[in-house]
Formats: C-alpha cells, structure tokens, sequence
C-alpha cells in the first residue's frame, strides 16, 4: 500500500490589513505517518523550512499584495496539498492632513458677509 499524503488546513489568517506584521497559523496530520516539518514560501519566492512549528509571523512586507504558502512533509517524502493566504498592505493614514487659517473674521462682527481664507495640505 503506497503512502498518503499528509493533510494541512488553515487555522487563522490575514485578509486586507494595515498592519506591517502579520501571523498565520495552520494545522496538519498524516493518516499513517507523522509530519516532519512544515515549509512557507513568500511571494512564490524558495520554499523555507519552518520545523514543525505550526505558526509564522511575517514582518516587514511592502505596501501591496502578497502570498504566503505552506505545505507539510510527512517521514516518507510526500508531501501535502499546499495553502495559501492572500492579502493586501495597506497603511493607515498616518499623519492626518492640517489647515490653517489664513484670513477672516473672529469673535463677533456687525457686517453681514465675510471672507475667510485657509491653506490645508496633506
């Protein structure tokens, strides 16, 4: 009887974030084996062995989108259909835009129309 692949599902994950780091997490079995070690790739850039930790926190990824795949290897060689995350950085508005006056009346005035000016930028 040949071996099975061992199976891996997704435990948790980011969507559309604004945060620079992001963990993923993942369960995995093999029906007769046991899992050797979990590998992740980032951006289809080279498959990195993650032990048998079923977790990995990502930090530092560009505005944009990304994928980040795992797949388990069981004690025979085989190994499992891979997972995927997609998500998209997407910063927060840091610095909020400003404004300034520039001219206009304050307080109380007796003319019935008046002209105010402001400068705002971002």
């Amino acid at each position: 009887m040949g071996n099975k692949a061992p199976t891996i599902t997704k435990a948790s994950g980011p969507g559309t974030i604004s945060q620079s780091s992001s963990t993923f997490s993942w369960n995995g079995s093999d029906p007769d084996g046991t899992i050797t070690k979990y590998e992740y790739r980032k951006d289809k850039g080279s498959w990195t062995s993650n032990g048998t930790s079923k977790s990995y926190t990502w930090s530092g990824y560009s505005e944009g989108s990304h994928t980040f795949e795992v797949r388990a290897q069981d004690n025979k060689g085989e190994y499992s259909d891979i997972i995927v995350w997609e998500f998209t950085y997407q910063k927060e508005n840091e610095q909020p835009p400003t404004v300034t006056k520039e001219s206009g009346p304050s307080g109380p005035i007796s003319q019935s129309s008046s002209t105010f000016s402001w400068n705002g930028s971002d």
